[in-house]
């Protein structure tokens, strides 16, 4: 991953030029108008279409309109994009993809890279200096936990490798702890995306 002297996982340089095909096109605008799971081969480009939805709310603003503040919390000025995994390989092998394929502001997070010990101040740090954050589902799980971040401050939650949300797993975590307790309006798009629709029938049940 390309490092700047700001953080050591930030990668922020010229979008490249990519050609989406018309079935891609389709599965973005379908997850314009809500949540949406992405059922596709490995190779199929799964990830360029999150690339566009992170683009697209990165370009327009919030997925759903700004809310007046609640429970004395005041909201933040600018909402984010997070694309979770399930792996740490994969912070490093997504964050290079969403970065070439878009341009933006790209900060990767892991483990390994001491987020687990980070408070308040070091997200907010990253929050002015991010339009898209790329994690484990563990790290933004423990910040959510911890109230370093909170849903509303994202506009688009994806989950990568979504048919791994069950029981104990973080993104199921994320998902019974924190957002469906979110109130509607505050609540981020969730944009799932599995090569497995075996797996995933299974975690739906």
């Amino acid at each position: 991953m390309v490092s700047n002297d700001e953080t050591p996982a930030a990668v922020s340089a010229a979008p490249a030029s990519f050609n989406a095909r018309e079935y891609q096109i389709a599965l973005f605008k379908a997850a314009l108008q809500c949540n949406t799971i992405v059922v596709l081969d490995t190779g199929a480009g799964k990830t360029f279409i999150a690339t566009m939805l992170i683009q697209h709310f990165a370009a327009t603003g919030a997925a759903v309109p700004m809310p007046p503040p609640t429970a004395g919390l005041p909201l933040p000025e600018r909402r984010l994009s997070v694309f979770l995994v399930n792996l740490v390989p994969l912070v490093v092998q997504q964050s290079r993809a969403i970065q070439t394929q878009s341009g933006l502001r790209v900060n990767a997070f892991c483990g390994d890279m001491g987020a687990d010990n980070w408070n308040a101040s070091h997200w907010d740090h990253y929050c002015q200096r991010s339009d898209v954050f790329v994690m484990t589902a563990q790290v933004f799980l423990d910040a959510l936990r911890h109230a370093f971040l909170r849903l509303d401050q994202f506009h688009l939650l994806v989950f990568d490798e979504c048919h791994h949300a069950r029981k104990a797993h973080p993104y199921n975590r994320i998902m019974v702890e924190f957002y469906k307790r979110e109130p509607p309006a505050t609540r981020p798009r969730i944009f799932g995306l599995t090569a497995s629709p075996l797996c995933l029938k299974a975690s739906i049940e």
